[in-house]
């Protein structure tokens, strides 16, 4: 069962199978046309609902280098990175999971320093104040 005030709301299902969204964390999965930010009390399920979100995504036949997640921790990111796996295995196949090494799925920081170390030459044009 859900914490209260969850994020979350999950219909039962069998042991290892994909729960059900319902609500509001359906209606985060099924959003299209923007970014989504989300933000809850810990264990209220925001994980299932960005795995489900990005396998949703990519089933959808978006490219894997235009998904970013951000965690707050790189535990939380390995969690969110296993867990994005299974959904998108589960949703389109095993042959899905070659592409999850195009989308990023980290902390902010991670993210800033992955792009000023590939985006050099285009950073290097301003001077530092």
């Amino acid at each position: 069962m859900a914490p209260a005030n969850s994020l979350e709301t999950v219909s039962e299902s069998a042991p290892g199978s994909i729960p059900v969204l319902e609500g509001e964390a359906a209606a985060a999965v099924a959003h299209r046309g923007g970014h989504v930010q989300i933000i809850a009390a810990a264990g209220s399920g925001k994980t299932e609902v960005v795995a489900q979100r990005v396998a949703s995504i990519l089933d959808d036949n978006e490219p894997a280098e235009s998904i970013v997640a951000f965690t707050f921790t790189e535990k939380a990111a390995a969690e969110l990175k296993e867990r994005i796996r299974l959904r998108v295995t589960a949703r389109m196949g095993d042959a899905a999971s070659d592409q999850l090494g195009r989308l990023y799925v980290g902390t902010i920081h991670g993210y800033c320093f992955r792009f000023f170390f590939n985006d050099t030459a285009t950073t290097e044009i301003y001077t530092p104040l």
